[in-house]
């Protein structure tokens, strides 16, 4: 493959941010000044020094974003990822 000239296509822009989940969302989120650095919910922080963080909320990958004939092989492997991975 050395030497072979490949060719990429870009067809799209996806996101996933604590801003949102589209170019629109983030770029309205951005212009209107919104911060995304509050209290994080998603797990205990006590014991630890700092209780802030940029977390994603309201994100559900299956509702929204996998592909209907991958959700199956995405719902089995969801049991063995830890939320922070």
């Amino acid at each position: 493959m050395l030497g072979s000239e490949r060719r990429v296509v870009i067809t799209g822009l996806g996101l996933v941010t604590p801003l949102g989940d589209s170019p629109d969302r983030v770029w309205t989120s951005l212009s209107q000044g919104h911060g995304m650095v509050r209290s994080l919910e998603a797990f205990r922080v006590a014991g630890l020094p700092n209780d802030v963080g940029a977390e994603i909320r309201d994100f559900d990958l299956m509702k929204h974003y996998a592909l209907p004939k991958y959700r199956n092989a995405l719902r089995k492997s969801r049991k063995y990822m830890a939320r922070d991975i």
